[in-house]
């Protein structure tokens, strides 16, 4: 096992990959040498063919449109005249206006 480590990782022993592959052939129920190659031989080939064959993207377009947010005007609201509360904003205004300034007076 540390041989095929050290060759397939350019000849570095790093624990932690040593552990994963006994981790591996622990679970694979490797106990002869000749196991343990066709284990080592069958994910070199699964590795190649990966690097072969990336995994292609399917290129779908965005949902945006859907997903447009559209506002709901309730029912009261659309009867109402606009007018009218612009009229009393400019009322309330007023009346705001004249209560600060005579509350500033008083001070």
């Amino acid at each position: 096992m540390i041989d095929y480590v050290a060759k397939v990782n350019d000849n570095n022993l790093n624990k932690s990959f040593v552990e994963k592959i006994a981790a591996q052939w622990s679970r694979a129920n490797v106990r002869t040498v000749r196991e343990a190659m066709f284990v080592a031989r069958e994910e070199k080939r699964k590795r190649d063919d990966q690097k072969q064959s990336p995994v292609k993207k399917t290129n779908r377009p965005r949902r945006t449109a859907e997903r447009v947010h559209h506002e709901v005007v309730p029912e009261w609201m659309k009867g109402k005249n606009h007018e009218t509360k612009d009229k009393v904003s400019e009322e309330e205004a007023r009346k705001r206006a004249k209560w600060l300034e005579d509350y500033l007076n008083s001070i």
